[in-house]
């Protein structure tokens, strides 16, 4: 299924350096409790090595999306100790249901991509990438029981989530970063709409002179 998206708030934390996050926008997960920062004009943790924040700016439409995009990304150290972008869909009023996407390093300069229900921590999906490089966006995105997640463009899982569905709710951002506030951040963070394409229907031709038929195109 192809899809198209429709920005309805944004956020490139260019600003004075805060903690939390703008709260005329954002809302600290009740999940974790614990805040994003921005320092040096990208979105950071805060005072852990961990932090969730909820966008609360817009109204989110059911069918959604929300997208970040990468300024740094540790990935030099062991398993567990690295970092982690985390993107939120359908988070439900009490903010402990929702649609977890985890982009998160190895240790071996590969990343793995994880799609997973909360609260049941239910893996649905996963996914083997690349190196993670300054720019990348990592984009997720939920119309109807379909989730799709995109990593520079490129759809990397397509899961039907019909078994366990969430009705509808607000995106998040969640970044780790274990060995260092800076060394995982973010420099922008995209919500909105998504929608089914309609392609219109296959115009159908005859040929004149045969028997064939009409061309299907």
């Amino acid at each position: 299924m192809a899809l198209i998206f429709t920005q309805l708030a944004s956020d490139n934390f260019t600003r004075a350096n805060e903690e939390p996050l703008n709260p005329a926008n954002w809302t600290i997960s009740p999940e974790l409790g614990l805040d994003l920062a921005v320092l040096n004009d990208v979105c950071v943790v805060g005072s852990d090595a961990t932090g969730s924040e909820i966008y609360t700016g817009i109204v989110s439409p059911a069918d959604q999306y929300c997208a970040a995009t990468i300024h740094a990304f540790d990935n030099i150290n062991a398993p567990g100790l690295n970092g982690a972008v985390l993107l939120r869909l359908r988070i439900d009023p009490t903010g402990m249901i929702f649609w977890s996407i985890s982009l998160q390093g190895n240790g071996d300069g590969t990343t793995g991509l994880v799609a997973i229900n909360e609260p049941d921590e239910t893996v649905f999906a996963t996914a083997t990438l690349g190196s993670v490089q300054p720019g990348d966006i990592l984009l997720a995105a939920i119309v109807g029981n379909l989730l799709v997640v995109t990593y520079n463009g490129v759809q990397v899982v397509s899961l039907d989530t019909s078994a366990d569905p969430i009705a509808s709710g607000k995106t998040a951002l969640r970044i780790a970063a274990n060995s260092g506030q800076s060394l995982t951040s973010v420099s922008l963070f995209v919500t909105g709409g998504a929608a089914q394409l309609l392609l219109p229907p296959r115009a159908s031709l005859p040929i004149f002179g045969t028997n064939k038929g009409p061309i299907i195109l």
